[in-house]
């Protein structure tokens, strides 16, 4: 974020997304290692140019598009940030990586009212509603940079859309302080 750039509730959502998963000992104790956590609101280019074994398990948060309605009500707007959230194993023990990230996920996002739903913007809550769109599983298949010998095991993607909403005023307000 540069110092021009004041945190927006798109901002705030993202870096809380991460601040939320991170929080818990379970991701950040053997499951997924700092270095293999993808995120985009820090590192310009956070992918690697060569996957190795130590490259994996990986996970990353991705926005996926964003909808709205300019006027829900006489004083307020709405969007919806739909989120996309990958995980790669190199490894098919189902219930050693793939398991443990969607229970953890799933954990997360069910709780959302005392973790996204406390994020503020503008003094106020933002987040009104967490739905978990899908979840698709396939396999992964990551070269290994060692060797010839290919890392196969499980991928993942869970969808889930964020909904926001905001006084009309309060959005006017902030673009207009930024122009």
């Amino acid at each position: 974020m540069t110092e021009f750039f004041a945190p927006n509730p798109l901002t705030l959502l993202y870096t809380g997304l991460w601040d939320i998963l991170e929080a818990r000992s379970e991701m950040t104790e053997g499951l997924v290692v700092e270095g293999n956590r993808i995120r985009y609101d820090k590192d310009r280019d956070p992918h690697k140019d060569n996957i190795s074994t130590q490259d994996v398990p990986e996970i990353l948060i991705a926005p996926e598009g964003l909808s709205g309605n300019l006027k829900s009500s006489s004083s307020s707007t709405s969007i919806v940030q739909a989120f996309g959230v990958r995980s790669s194993t190199a490894d098919f023990r189902y219930n050693e990586f793939l398991a443990q990230v969607q229970w953890l996920l799933f954990g997360t996002l069910i709780d959302w009212r005392n973790n996204l739903g406390l994020l503020q913007w503008q003094g106020k809550s933002f987040v009104t509603s967490v739905q978990l769109i899908t979840t698709t599983i396939g396999f992964s298949d990551i070269d290994e940079i060692q060797g010839d010998e290919r890392k196969r095991g499980w991928a993942d993607l869970m969808q889930f859309d964020v909904g926001m909403m905001f006084t009309s005023s309060d959005v006017a307000l902030e673009l207009a302080n930024t122009i």
